[in-house]
């Protein structure tokens, strides 16, 4: 009997291993649709959506209560600062900045 053969998984998506990072930046709730690709044999070009934490004004009156999103830029600065430096030949990034889904 010939013993059983297990594919190697190889994955090509560099936020496998950042999401833990990712995932500790003060300010961003999620990300999705992380996509990367060869610009030249030496560069990539990559696109990813980041999904902000809400910050709500405690004192306001509970009916008008406004979502609002603190420190976006920082927030932004933060994710690409991270995947430049741990996604070698990151030339090109795009953030696309979302709100959580669901809230209005």
């Amino acid at each position: 009997m010939l013993p059983t053969i297990r594919p190697l998984i190889y994955t090509t998506n560099p936020l496998i291993s950042l999401s833990f990072q990712l995932s500790s930046i003060e300010g961003l709730s999620s990300y999705s649709v992380p996509r990367f690709w060869p610009k030249d044999s030496a560069s990539l070009i990559g696109s990813i959506h980041i999904q902000l934490k809400p910050s709500f004004d405690p004192l306001g009156p509970h009916s008008t209560r406004e979502i609002t999103y603190t420190n976006i830029d920082r927030v932004v600065e933060s994710v690409d600062t991270l995947l430049r430096e741990k996604i070698s030949g990151l030339e090109e990034l795009t953030i696309q900045v979302e709100g959580v889904q669901g809230l209005q």
